[in-house]
C-alpha cells in the first residue's frame, strides 16, 4: 500500500549531487605538479578557440607566482593532461612563456 510518488520532482540531495557533478565536468585542469617549484599547486585553464584555429593555454601556480600563457594549436581531442605536458615541454626547454 505505498503512496504514489509525484514524477519529475527530484530530492534536494540529487539535484545538489547533479550539479556537483555538473561542475566537476568543466573544471579543466586538476592540481598538477609546478615545473619550477614543484609543488602540486599548478592549474592549466585553456581559453576559447580563436579564428586561426588557436587557443590560450594559461598556467598558473600560486605557490611560486608561476602565471604564464601559450597559444597552441586547437585539437579537440586534448584533455588538460596533454595541455599540462605542452607547457612542461616548453618550460623544460628554455622557452619564453607569457608571464
Amino acid at each position: 500500500m505505498g503512496g504514489r510518488k509525484s514524477k519529475g520532482k527530484k530530492s534536494l540531495a540529487r539535484r545538489l549531487k547533479e550539479y556537483k557533478d555538473a561542475r566537476q565536468r568543466r573544471s579543466v585542469s586538476g592540481p598538477f605538479i609546478c615545473p619550477r617549484c614543484g609543488r602540486k599547486t599548478l592549474t592549466i585553464k585553456k581559453g576559447s578557440k580563436r579564428p586561426d584555429g588557436t587557443i590560450k593555454i594559461t598556467a598558473r601556480c600560486p605557490a611560486c607566482g608561476v602565471n604564464g600563457s601559450v597559444f597552441m594549436k586547437y585539437s579537440p581531442i586534448f584533455k588538460a593532461v596533454d595541455y599540462y605536458n605542452f607547457y612542461v615541454d616548453l618550460v623544460s626547454r628554455g622557452e619564453k612563456v607569457a608571464l
